[in-house]
């Protein structure tokens, strides 16, 4: 053999060498963005979790300060039934943000409670303050309804319908 024929395999070689290292170098590109694109669900499903379980917490404990709201009117605590209406709007602006977090469309209902809350928190004040009357029957049904609604979004987030539209 002679120093052509030698250089001429060398070249083949080391050129096959080459192309299987590249032909690797690509199959463990694609392996890691598979793995990296898993950590990003995996990541993202937990966040989703936590985000849940903070929802269904808030909401839980703020229907329970919506019927103390309702005992605190009945028994004509109005300071009181004031400051739990403060508190809890406040508190749905945070679950409304963590549900905006979430991408869904419920944020609507907090929406709407917490608006009807400040008109609620209005009425407690002129009772307060300018002793006006308040009404208790319109209140009352109002304030249940508020309970419902947002126990309706508890359950739904709680117990989402899987494979569901």
């Amino acid at each position: 053999m002679n120093k052509v024929s030698i250089g001429f395999y060398i070249t083949i070689i080391s050129s096959l060498i080459t192309v299987i290292g590249f032909v690797i170098t690509i199959v463990q590109i694609i392996k890691t963005k598979k793995i990296s694109n898993a950590a990003y669900s995996a990541a993202r499903e937990a966040k989703l979790a936590i985000t849940n379980t903070m929802i269904i917490s808030n909401l839980s404990s703020k229907v329970k300060v919506i019927q103390e709201i309702q005992g605190d009117i009945f028994n004509e605590k109005y300071d009181v039934a004031y400051l739990h209406t403060k508190e809890l709007i406040h508190e749905l602006i945070e679950i409304r943000q963590l549900i905006i977090s979430k991408e869904q469309n419920d944020e609507g209902i907090i929406k709407e409670t917490i608006v009807q809350l400040g008109i609620l928190k209005r009425q407690l004040e002129s009772t307060i303050y300018k002793n006006e009357k308040i009404e208790i029957s319109k209140i009352n049904p109002k304030l249940s309804e508020f309970e419902i609604k947002l126990s309706e979004l508890f359950a739904k987030i709680k117990f989402p319908i899987i494979g569901g539209n």
